[in-house]
């Protein structure tokens, strides 16, 4: 995972505890900190950034780590990544409530604004192409597989497709699989079609939290009508090897009321227009993210309807206390939002908001 291109990671999913600076004139996959990760992984221990995959290893559930293993084979030696995770810059044009201002410059427009004060995250981090390519052209590509832009929003402006021509550069025969994480929002302009089409698998990783309403909520200041347009147009224009993934972040607002997204799929956006079916996978807030809005937060009263439910009973947290102090400060930071964006949680999220009303009222 690399970042801004100042800075990586073993693993997308690794901790920010654990990023490490880049050193400019060093071969950055074979750096010691890498290294270092690997010999751990030989005698078949956990590096301390591991925690995602530990915590759903241990509660049975396959875990990124498993799903790469099987999906890349098990190896032990390499010229070069297999797998490259880049977040280029964090510009977005969103402000998602489970997301935060490190990783969108509308999130810190939106903190300014509202003279909310957020000093360490409230920075634009501008992506440098030239020096992007100073640090990939001392690493061996010949085994890369798969390329994923992370984000912010990786269709904003063109920093990913510029990168993406320079991969081309280095992998003429363009046998790799690129995603592009993606809120859904961002036209893809025609001029780059052409450089899709030139790679073996293209996925648009389209994070949808919700429909209608709750998705407005969610993915403010997005409006879902739009929002389904230019996916539509997504669909019936990209190339045909350009398949659609759309990725469900799970947290107290929308775990309750999940069924509607996969649904709407199923209905509206089955497949591709060459009959490749969309893919719908969830993940969850962690509490180690946002905190706010993740399990964590549940009530006694939401732990109850969803044990009642056999759709919703696998969510329960295994030996749920209910946190009293966190729950207030999740209400007070809906609060303090809804009034900067005139929202109301309790009009768009009913039942949940109703989990709650021991607080509320």
């Amino acid at each position: 995972m690399l970042t801004n291109s100042k800075k990586f990671r073993h693993c997308c999913l690794s901790s920010n505890t654990y990023e490490i600076p880049v050193d400019l004139s060093a071969d950055l996959f074979n750096s010691e900190e890498l290294l270092a990760v690997r010999r751990l992984n030989q005698t078949n221990q956990w590096n301390a950034g591991c925690g995602s995959c530990t915590e759903m290893e241990k509660t049975q559930h396959p875990s990124f780590r498993q799903d790469s293993n099987n999906f890349y084979g098990w190896q032990k030696t390499f010229r070069g990544p297999i797998r490259l995770d880049i977040t280029l810059d964090n510009a977005c044009n969103l402000a998602c409530q489970t997301c935060a201002p490190d990783s969108s410059t509308f999130w810190q427009q939106h903190l300014k604004k509202t003279g909310i004060s957020d000093p360490d995250k409230n920075k634009h981090e501008m992506y440098d192409h030239d020096q992007m390519v100073v640090r990939f052209n001392m690493i061996d590509l010949s085994e890369l597989k798969t390329l994923v832009f992370c984000g912010g929003e990786t269709l904003l402006g063109n920093s990913s497709f510029r990168f993406l021509e320079y991969i081309k550069s280095r992998r003429p025969d363009g046998d790799i699989e690129v995603c592009f994480q993606t809120n859904g929002t961002i036209p893809i302009p025609t001029r780059y079609l052409a450089l899709l089409e030139s790679f073996k698998l293209v996925k648009m990783q389209v994070s949808l939290d919700g429909v209608g309403a709750r998705f407005n909520y969610l993915r403010w200041p997005g409006n879902w009508n739009a929002t389904v347009a230019n996916l539509m147009k997504m669909r019936d224009t990209c190339p045909v090897n350009v398949m659609f993934l759309i990725e469900q972040t799970l947290s107290i607002f929308n775990l309750y009321y999940k069924r509607e997204l996969a649904d709407w799929i199923e209905v509206n956006f089955p497949t591709n227009r060459l009959g490749d079916a969309t893919s719908y996978s969830q993940h969850f807030v962690f509490s180690t993210s946002n905190g706010n809005f993740s399990l964590d937060n549940l009530s006694e009263e939401y732990v109850e309807k969803l044990a009642s439910d056999a759709t919703l009973a696998e969510y329960v947290p295994t030996n749920f206390v209910e946190n009293e102090q966190n729950i207030k400060e999740m209400l007070a930071r809906i609060a303090l939002f809804d009034g900067h964006r005139k929202h109301d949680w309790k009009q768009v999220f009913p039942e949940v908001a109703g989990f709650y009303n021991r607080y509320i009222q």
